[in-house]
């Protein structure tokens, strides 16, 4: 049953990632790259379970996936959700988010997830979320 959970949560995911992505990434007429094509850099790049498109040509949009970890935690209750992008850009209360990554550079995404239990609060990072931006 969890397992039919987890497979529904990530299908519903690519579904928003879809809808996040619709006309996002248009190419500029006068650039060089085209964005739907893998560089070669990309190849052998793994994307992690919590983010989609993870290597690419910057401005790099990358769909952040937090809401099967987040609900996959049996927290009595979630306090805060935050993602730190690692560049200095953070979203709080998203368990899932787009963000653009600006500048060419390797970046490891994290999301802290802060919930309680019956005996008490409990934090939990969820870390090699990585990024590599061209």
């Amino acid at each position: 049953m969890r397992t039919a959970a987890l497979l529904l949560a990530l299908v519903l995911g690519c579904e928003d990632r879809e809808a996040a992505d619709t006309g996002s990434l248009e190419a500029d007429a006068d650039a060089d790259v085209d964005a739907d094509v893998e560089p070669q850099a990309c190849e052998g790049w793994v994307d992690s379970v919590l983010l989609d498109h993870a290597c690419g040509y910057a401005p790099l949009q990358v769909f952040f996936n937090g809401h099967t970890a987040v609900e996959g935690m049996a927290f009595d209750g979630v306090e805060q959700v935050m993602w730190d992008f690692g560049d200095g850009e953070v979203a709080y209360d998203q368990a899932s988010t787009v963000h653009i990554y600006q500048e060419p550079g390797e970046y490891e995404a994290v999301l802290t997830i802060d919930g309680w239990y019956e005996e008490g609060s409990v934090g939990v990072s969820l870390a090699e979320n990585f990024v590599r931006a061209l």
